[in-house]
């Protein structure tokens, strides 16, 4: 279980430096989305592998791909309507 500490801190590591590489993409909503699901696919990824570990491995992508779908658009809206300005 000792391997869980450096794949979560390098896994935080890579997840800012693919962000870091995908900003000049955030300037309009569409790559702010897709930025969004690109980020959130591997996170949820290894959290139904920790959460079903014994569901098929197709299962868990197809799972993870709608989750991610579902909420990474959302997140991204809510982080581009806190980011522009109001008035």
């Amino acid at each position: 279980m000792l391997w869980f500490l450096p794949v979560y801190v390098l896994g935080g590591a890579a997840a800012g430096c693919v962000v870091g590489f995908l900003k000049p993409m955030t300037t309009h909503i569409m790559g702010a989305i897709l930025v969004g699901f690109l980020i959130l696919l591997p996170l949820v990824l290894a959290t139904t592998m920790f959460v079903a570990p014994t569901s098929s491995l197709p299962f868990r992508l197809k799972a993870s791909a709608a989750i991610a779908a579902i909420l990474g658009p959302l997140y991204a809206l809510a982080l581009w309507r806190s980011r522009t300005p109001k008035g």
